[in-house]
């Protein structure tokens, strides 16, 4: 009935009451036990969700396409839930992760690359807009407006960037390669993947299962878990269940607590043994390069630093790095970049933060001297009161690589306030108060770099800069790597504001380091990129691998006893220790030393 009510000759991207019901048909017929009767029907659903969810995106503003995120049925669940029971269905269940996951942040991706060759044609309009998220950021900043004046403002300003950014969405230009990639399927990456090479993709979904044995709700549990996808080029692609995800956060958690406090704790062990271990077998021989998408709170751990084989770690075996989704990695191997000949650098350091709550980093003065040394070519140095919001803005988009040593951001006591405020709110909405509180669909005005005078260059103004010269930059700071964790989008920080402004590599930390470690990590990272011509990938493994068996040298790295002892350091390579029976643990860095800079990127 409701495909008479909905042909295709007048929807032709079907509608969302027949998804609706698709899917659930499609769990009925599971819930009699027929699971792979269940297929056809949840496959169905889920590719009209896409297929409407791609048209309402393409031309919504970001606020109004993260909350259609929120309205979307459980089809993607249901789907990964009972191809479980059925055989031969990882290639299936992947095709459903390949759409589903980041699909908000692909959408962008293409929008700010098209906005970036547009032209002058609508330059009117785009400095309108950025002049409105300015000012959005300006009052998310602003504590000193009454709640009331401030949400007012907020949402009228609100209502006028989702209209401008709909304005844009409907004259961008389409990229070819962009079609390409919308066109592409898992067996595109696969083959496009080096043989050395493979991505583990994780999502984090909600798992239904039932219980035989009993009837009605009774029969029926709901769970977050965990699953992983393996890609690679020489085997089908795999799919490992690591089980619920309450049992593996809390372990993250505990983790993280220990390595703050440079404590064992066997959360490490037991988070190899739930995790990593069952990736492991079906990793192919030759594999020495791993592309890792993670979901949840496994986007927060450092798995550079998980146990492996033999007492090593897991970078002795890998080089790793993130990746915001698998459509990422096929685009920066289909599409190498291409930018500027020149290895120009700004570095960013010694600010100068006013009477605000910022403490003075004076290690980073001196982190930035050291590098400046280094640099291959043209230098741009921002420091004290001169390291500006709009000075940084002007001179990012001209430079190959940055380094901003300087405090992170993320107030995510405010963002979860706001996000109750929110709640509350659409409450009143259902009494006829239209008010509406636009904070909480806006994650990257919650996160950004702290600069001169204690001033915040959020993710919301980085977006609009134009970054597709940049090949890297390294957010050199505490805890530059968090953000909100947005469900299937990933964190919303200020690695996803550089990728959406065209910067393909990001650096950033997970936790708090000492100065003396991170100038010295820094130092051998951009020694081996820029005299030793690495790739970023291999640049930082190396960096790290050398803090990690060489604490003793991070005085030396760091500068703290001149340049000849540096020049001395700099030389040491930890590659031949690999090649060893591993030291005793006396002789290795604590993980908090070196384990907290995440490379986000192809590494390329």
């Amino acid at each position: 009935m409701s495909r008479r009510i909905y042909p295709p000759d007048r929807f032709s991207d079907g509608h969302p009451v027949l998804a609706v019901i698709l899917g659930n048909l499609g769990g009925a017929v599971a819930a009699m036990g027929d699971y792979a009767g269940s297929m056809p029907y949840h496959e169905q659903s889920l590719a009209m969700i896409h297929r409407l969810n791609r048209r309402m995106t393409a031309t919504a503003s970001e606020a109004e396409a993260l909350a259609f995120l929120q309205t979307q049925p459980h089809t993607f669940h249901g789907l990964l839930s009972f191809s479980l029971l059925v055989p031969d269905t990882a290639a299936a269940a992947y095709g459903a992760v390949w759409s589903h996951k980041a699909a908000v942040s692909r959408v962008l991706e293409q929008r700010h690359a098209a906005a970036r060759v547009a032209g002058t044609d609508h330059a009117a309009t785009f400095n309108r807009l950025r002049e409105v998220r300015r000012e959005i950021d300006r009052l998310l900043q602003d504590r000193r407006l009454p709640p009331g004046d401030r949400d007012r403002k907020l949402a009228a300003s609100a209502d006028e960037r989702d209209r401008l950014e709909r304005a844009l969405a409907n004259v961008l230009p389409v990229l070819k390669k962009w079609q390409e990639l919308d066109a592409s399927g898992p067996e595109t990456l696969v083959s496009a993947l080096p043989r050395e090479a493979v991505l583990i993709d994780v999502i984090r979904y909600v798992r239904f299962e039932r219980d035989p044995t009993m009837k009605g709700r009774a029969a029926e549990k709901q769970a977050y878990a965990y699953a992983a996808f393996v890609l690679a080029a020489s085997q089908p692609i795999r799919r490992i269940e690591l089980g619920e995800a309450k049992p593996i956060d809390q372990l993250v958690a505990r983790w993280r607590t220990a390595i703050a406090a440079r404590a064992d704790d066997p959360a490490a062990g037991r988070l190899r043994d739930l995790v990593w271990s069952p990736l492991a077998k079906h990793l192919p021989a030759g594999v020495t390069t791993i592309y890792l998408s993670p979901d949840g709170d496994l986007a927060r751990m450092p798995w550079a630093a998980l146990p492996a084989a033999g007492g090593r770690v897991l970078l002795e075996e890998y080089a790793l790095t993130v990746v915001p989704h698998a459509r990422f990695v096929l685009h920066a191997l289909n599409y190498p970049r291409v930018g500027a000949a020149s290895d120009s650098a700004l570095l960013v350091g010694g600010l100068d933060y006013g009477a605000t709550e910022w403490p003075t980093l004076p290690g980073t003065m001196a982190e930035v001297k050291s590098l400046a040394a280094l640099t291959p070519g043209r230098r741009e140095t921002l420091s004290r009161a001169g390291a500006s919001t709009d000075r940084l803005a002007q001179l990012l988009p001209g430079v190959r690589y940055a380094h901003l040593a300087t405090h992170g951001y993320f107030d995510s006591a405010t963002l979860s306030a706001e996000k109750s405020r929110a709640a509350a709110a659409m409450k009143e909405r259902q009494f006829g108060d239209d008010a509406r509180l636009v904070a909480p669909k806006n994650p990257l005005g919650f996160t950004g770099l702290v600069l001169a005078d204690g001033e915040i260059m959020t993710g919301l103004r980085l977006v609009d800069l134009s970054l597709e010269n940049l090949k890297l930059v390294t957010l050199s700071a505490c805890e530059t790597g968090l953000g909100d964790l947005t469900g299937g989008e990933g964190v919303q920080g200020l690695q996803r504001a550089f990728h959406l402004a065209g910067c393909p590599n990001v650096v950033a930390s997970l936790w708090k380091v000492s100065d003396a470690a991170t100038a010295a990590l820094m130092a051998k990272f951009y020694h081996e990129m820029w005299v030793n011509k690495k790739e970023p990938i291999e640049a930082l493994r190396t960096a790290q691998l050398t803090i990690y068996h060489h604490p003793e040298l991070i005085p030396d790295l760091s500068g703290v006893r001149g340049a000849p002892k540096a020049k001395e350091a700099l030389a040491v390579s930890p590659l031949a220790a690999l090649q060893t029976p591993a030291k005793p643990r006396t002789a290795r860095a604590d993980t908090k030393l070196w384990a907290a800079f995440v490379l986000s990127g192809a590494g390329q």
